[in-house]
């Protein structure tokens, strides 16, 4: 995966990363809330992990994308921040929701492990989503200057 994220973005380390940073932060608190709550880990909810993983990826990939390309060049840098916010709160929120939605409808099963799997997605969803609008943002706060206008000189 950061081979991917590698190529995708022309081998720029600082965007890998940011994208990494959803997927790991929403894992890792997903499985420790797990933990906490005493949901058991089995063969089925081991699955958890690697679709947590591809979901948080896919919320980082489409989060950076944006921020850089759509509105860092159209915007000073913290009107970019307060914009790309706004447009992840519209466009991550409706997603996620639908998504946790679909994983709690397993709690409906007969199977306690599929019930244990539903939580753990719906955890890890909620959490995506999380570290996709507040996290991510703060990190762009603090670690982005604003990009040079087309000539040359700074915004």
């Amino acid at each position: 995966m950061v081979a991917f994220l590698l190529v995708h973005y022309r081998f720029d380390i600082k965007k890998t990363i940011y994208s990494m940073v959803i997927m790991m932060l929403s894992l890792i608190w997903a499985l420790g809330v797990t933990g906490y709550a005493g949901i058991e880990l089995n063969v089925v909810t081991m699955v958890a992990a690697a679709m947590i993983m591809a979901l948080g990826s896919s919320y980082g990939i489409n989060s950076v994308y944006h921020f850089y390309d759509d509105f860092l060049v159209q915007y000073p840098r913290k009107e970019a921040i307060a914009k790309f916010q706004e447009f992840l709160i519209v466009g991550l929120s409706g997603s996620a929701l639908a998504e946790i939605a679909g994983f709690m409808a397993l709690l409906f099963g007969i199977m306690p492990s599929m019930r244990s799997l539903g939580i753990i997605l719906a955890i890890g969803i909620f959490f995506a989503l999380f570290v996709s609008v507040v996290i991510l943002p703060a990190f762009f706060v603090l670690l982005e200057k604003d990009a040079p206008s087309s000539d040359g000189a700074k915004r």
